[in-house]
């Protein structure tokens, strides 16, 4: 990601100001994204080349988080970034009302999909939320509303005897590592209507179970186009957009374009009140042509999500949706807000509730009103039971560990996570985790409490540092870590999984793994000494100060147009005198 923050631009002459609007949008809005806020504020955005390169370029930013969303620096600066072109898209924060409003809407017209295609990519859930920042002091939702033309659509006017039909969908070789039955459990458990499971569906089976029950919610679980590029060969969408993989006739992944998907789940007479997916990448296009297509409202999201939260998400969602009169919005809020509170690492991520009816143009139902409080009732305390029946475990260990990503209190497990699909306190959960290394045995031990729906174990194992052979290794050894999952004398999980023990100077280069790098260099090496003494003096001729010298990152300048400035001439200096000093040459890796 560039370092520079973007300067605040001077909006160019003919680019539209933020403009007071009427409550519903007339003709000349037509083309027009309408931007509300609860406290009776609002702006207008044009649809066109400005927004098609905005939303090109922050639906780039947004997806590759990974890479800024831990420096605290970098999310300042794109936070600079998106005041910066939200200004330049003609919207001036400070007419917002933002300091007294706890939701903006963003409203967007809708004719058919290959028109105004920019609003519906553009990641305002991000890009209003960063920017408006400094400006509120409590959490902002966002939610999209779709202004289609008015269709002639029975839609499902409440849920008395109404179903809920529940899609898993991991098609071909893809059941073999994906399943869904865990969270369609705390779906049916939470949802409070009967459950109709489709496992596998082609379009016709889904079509007739769709129009059979003409259900009031829709919940697809499974895998999206640009996930399944990533995990196997198959061809793009027919639209060339995005997409979802259901199965053909002979089992196999058959690749869905989001508008025969969205045919698909309103082929009833009676519309769905809800659609949501748990997929990548199925706000943009699938949630919001099932909303064009007669859905009441639509979940979906921005692009990659964890399936550990995404579960999480949806549990609370559902818990709240089912006591708040089916109301999409609090229950959205209570769910989002809930998430909130219980991780740290949702920065640059977006869950999209997408809206028939302006939220802002309807009063709220008086339960809904009442409170999020009520989303979600005093937990009993269970004290008996089948511990298999009241709780599952998914444990996946990483394939590949060494010395540094221990160092670095990195996890030893890709997934482990327990999942309680019925309510009620469940104590004394007791968890062990043993790491085998040569003739020694590194155990983390623990007693947990489950509360909610999931319960990530992931983080809290951690294991010692202390074995002789895992910092004297020359070549890759296989070991085996052990995990076991037992509650009320009564055993949940126990398995034991092969893993790899990397030599300490060996690590993963890929995106996730390549930032440890620096964990092989070792502060009180003499050779660090003797570089950085070298490359003093190319770091005053940069600077062109004799009195420079290295003092690492105390030299970031918060307040600067580059904060970061010093200290990349002081890595240019090392490189410089590593460059022009060194004799260095590669050398190919090992077999």
């Amino acid at each position: 990601m560039p370092k520079k923050a973007l300067a605040r631009r001077q909006r160019p002459a003919g680019r539209p100001r933020a403009l007071p609007v009427a409550s519903q949008p007339g003709p000349a809005d037509a083309q027009a994204v309408t931007l509300r806020t609860d406290s009776g504020a609002s702006a207008i955005i044009s649809l066109g080349t400005d927004l098609q390169r905005a939303a090109m370029s922050w639906s780039y930013t947004v997806r590759n988080r990974r890479r800024w969303a831990s420096q605290e620096t970098v999310r300042e600066q794109q936070a600079h970034r998106c005041v910066a072109e939200l200004e330049g898209l003609g919207v001036e924060l400070g007419k917002l009302g933002i300091e007294g409003a706890s939701l903006i809407e963003v409203s967007i017209p809708y004719t058919r999909e290959q028109e105004g295609w920019e609003a519906r990519v553009f990641p305002w859930e991000y890009v209003l939320s960063a920017a408006t920042r400094g400006l509120r002091s409590g959490p902002l939702t966002v939610v999209r509303h779709l202004r289609r033309p008015a269709l002639p659509v029975a839609t499902a006017g409440g849920t008395a005897g109404a179903a809920a039909v529940i899609v898993e969908s991991a098609p071909g070789a893809l059941r073999q590592a994906y399943s869904f039955e865990s969270e369609r459990r705390l779906v049916e458990s939470n949802l409070g209507l009967s459950c109709v499971p489709l496992i596998d569906p082609t379009r016709e089976r889904l079509r007739q179970a769709i129009a059979a029950n003409q259900p009031a919610v829709v919940h697809l679980s499974g895998i999206d186009v640009h996930q399944a590029a990533s995990l196997m060969s198959l061809p793009p969408a027919p639209d060339h957009g995005d997409g979802f993989l259901l199965s053909d006739e002979n089992g196999a992944p058959d690749v869905v374009s989001a508008l025969d998907l969205a045919a698909l789940v309103t082929a009833a007479p009676r519309k769905p009140l809800l659609f949501a997916c748990n997929a990548y990448h199925t706000a943009a296009r699938i949630s919001a042509l099932a909303v064009a297509e007669g859905c009441q409202a639509a979940i979906g999201f921005q692009d990659e999500f964890d399936d550990g939260l995404a579960e999480m998400f949806f549990t609370s969602f559902y818990a709240a949706w089912s006591r708040l009169e089916h109301d999409p919005l609090p229950a959205f809020r209570w769910a989002w807000n809930d998430l909130r509170a219980r991780r740290r690492d949702l920065k640059g991520t977006g869950i999209v509730l997408w809206t028939a009816r302006s939220v802002l143009d309807r009063p709220a139902p008086a339960r809904a009103a009442s409170g999020a409080e009520r989303a979600q009732e005093s937990p009993s305390e269970v004290r008996e039971g089948n511990a298999r029946d009241l709780m599952d475990v998914e444990a996946r260990p990483c394939p590949s560990l060494n010395y540094s990503l221990l160092h670095n209190n990195r996890d030893l497990f890709q997934t482990f996570r327990i999942r309680k699909p019925k309510p009620g306190r469940i104590r004394g959960v007791e968890i062990e985790v043993i790491l085998h290394v040569g003739n020694e045995t590194f155990p983390y031990r623990a007693t947990v409490d489950l509360l909610e729906p999931v319960t990530e174990i992931r983080e809290r194992i951690r294991v010692p540092l202390t074995s002789a052979l895992s910092r004297s290794l020359r070549e890759s050894v296989h070991t085996v870590v052990y995990a076991s999952v037992c509650w009320n004398g009564q055993t949940v999980y126990r398995n034991t999984e092969r893993v790899t023990l990397l030599p300490p100077d060996e690590w993963q280069d890929d995106d996730e793994n390549r930032i440890w790098l620096p964990s092989f260099v070792l502060p009180r090496d003499p050779a660090v000494l003797e570089i950085v003494d070298s490359a003093e003096r190319y770091l005053k001729a940069l600077r062109d100060d004799r009195t420079a010298s290295f003092d690492g990152y105390q030299s970031i300048a918060p307040g600067a147009q580059d904060p970061s400035e010093a200290v990349d001439l002081q890595v240019q200096a090392l490189w410089a005198s590593l460059s022009f000093e060194r004799r260095l040459g590669y050398i190919n890796p090992p077999p």
